[in-house]
């Protein structure tokens, strides 16, 4: 897997929607002072992110945050900066689909097909609809297992790869292409039914 690509690519991860702000009736002013955000394709668990002086990782809903507003939000996967999110004021949850340019807010798209299946090969935990994601150095692993050619390689060969990754560590989990087309659906169901939890209201200035 081309690293740069995939670091990029796993944006595509970091569906962030933003607390106090959007389109669903929240108050846009508290953007004014910090936001807080929820990382989904489920919520995502354990990936580092930075914001300004903040350097942690994700909670297991997802959440990240506070950010301090001008501040851009940056997540990691494998050690490396995979990409970076500049807060919308327009929107609560953004999508893999919607930041990976590959995909042009597809979500049936090759690309965040794979995203989700890199994902759920991931997770460490299958109890619970949580992407609980192990340490930077074991993700690298995976990213190594799957070689040079993500950005090119069906969906199919990805599973491939995956089951490869699989027989040689024992914290990887083989994913089909359906499950992960299945997976998203349940993903853009909650989105539209307003099913993703936020944190709670950061602080806020200049608000009325």
């Amino acid at each position: 897997m081309k690293m740069k690509y995939v670091l990029t690519s796993l944006a595509a991860v970091a569906a962030i929607g933003m607390a106090g702000c959007g389109s669903n009736g929240s108050d846009a002013k508290a953007f004014n002072g910090t936001f807080n955000g929820t990382i989904v394709d489920s919520p995502i668990d354990g990936m580092k992110y930075t914001c300004g002086s903040l350097s942690t990782t994700t909670t297991h809903q997802g959440f990240f945050g506070p950010c301090a507003a001008g501040t851009t939000a940056k997540f990691y996967f494998g050690g490396t900066e995979m990409g970076s999110y500049e807060p919308n004021e327009a929107q609560k949850v953004v999508a893999i689909w919607d930041i990976v340019p590959e995909s042009n807010g597809d979500h049936t798209s090759d690309t965040a097909v794979k995203m989700a299946m890199v994902l759920l090969a991931l997770d460490t935990d299958l109890s619970d609809d949580v992407i609980t994601l192990p340490d930077a150095a074991t993700q690298k692993k995976v990213v190594e297992a799957i070689g040079d050619d993500f950005e090119t390689m069906t969906p199919d060969r990805l599973a491939d790869k995956i089951a490869d990754a699989a027989a040689m560590y024992s914290f990887v989990t083989p994913v089909s292409v359906q499950k992960a087309n299945d997976h998203i659906g349940k993903t853009v169901t909650k989105i539209k039914e307003e099913k993703i939890a936020l944190p709670p209201k950061p602080s806020v200035t200049g608000a009325d």
